[in-house]
């Protein structure tokens, strides 16, 4: 059976409403927007989680320091360097990308893994790894700002993962057109950038220290979209 967040529940409709902004009586409230605000809240979450490449893990609340992770393109889960204690921990807890007030909290389940093309991935996206073993993590609820969020509704696999390969490989035969594309979306200037992944909601280029992650304006369905994006719509 699937773990749920230990203590903490979706905030009601009142509480939304108060919290968000759409009203303070449940008079005011309109049942439509609340299901847009909740489809809206799980975009955000998705496209947060996305965006970050590393968290501070908790294992039976203590701090285990930070962890490193990518997703796996077909089923959206964790994919980890860490301790071997991830794997003995009675409860796991990533907060992301670190322990502020406005962090992501995920209670995940974890399972070690051995090497293989998925640890090879994350390799690509991180470099040398700071630990021996690997793992795979569930996420089996998470909790960022007043919304609680069920694990397998933010564990989204890739669209793109099929045409990803072709992607990446064209744009980086083009280093130069690739460090304008970040320095265009991110403003940032990268001497030798690498494309490392791309999914529906964005890029991920290895910089120096860790990712460089190109949001796109809106999802995209194929490597034609992209492509006319990384042409145009970047710019916008």
């Amino acid at each position: 059976e699937r773990r749920r967040w230990l203590g903490v529940h979706p905030p009601s409709v009142a509480e939304r409403a108060h919290q968000t902004g759409y009203g303070r009586r449940m008079s005011e409230f309109d049942p439509m927007r609340e299901a847009e605000a909740e489809a809206e809240a799980l975009i955000h979450g998705r496209r947060f989680l996305r965006s970050c490449y590393r968290g501070v893990v908790h294992l039976d609340g203590e701090s285990a320091g930070e962890i490193r992770f990518i997703r796996d393109p077909t089923s959206g889960r964790l994919l980890v360097s860490c301790p071997v204690a991830l794997f003995f921990a009675e409860e796991v807890v990533l907060f992301v990308p670190d322990e502020a007030e406005d962090a992501m909290k995920l209670l995940l389940s974890a399972e070690q893994i051995d090497e293989g093309a998925r640890t090879d991935r994350w390799m690509a996206y991180h470099g040398e790894s700071p630990h021996v073993r690997w793992g795979e993590c569930w996420v089996d609820s998470a909790k960022h700002g007043p919304w609680v969020f069920d694990g397998d509704a933010l564990m989204e696999g890739n669209t793109l993962a099929e045409e990803e390969g072709p992607v990446l490989k064209t744009l980086n035969a083009d280093r130069g057109r690739l460090a304008d594309l970040v320095q265009r979306v991110a403003g940032i200037d990268l001497e030798s950038p690498v494309a490392v992944g791309a999914d529906q909601w964005g890029m991920d280029v290895r910089a120096r220290f860790e990712p460089v992650r190109l949001e796109f304006g809106e999802e995209i369905g194929s490597a034609a979209a992209l492509e006319t994006w990384m042409g145009s719509g970047a710019t916008e």
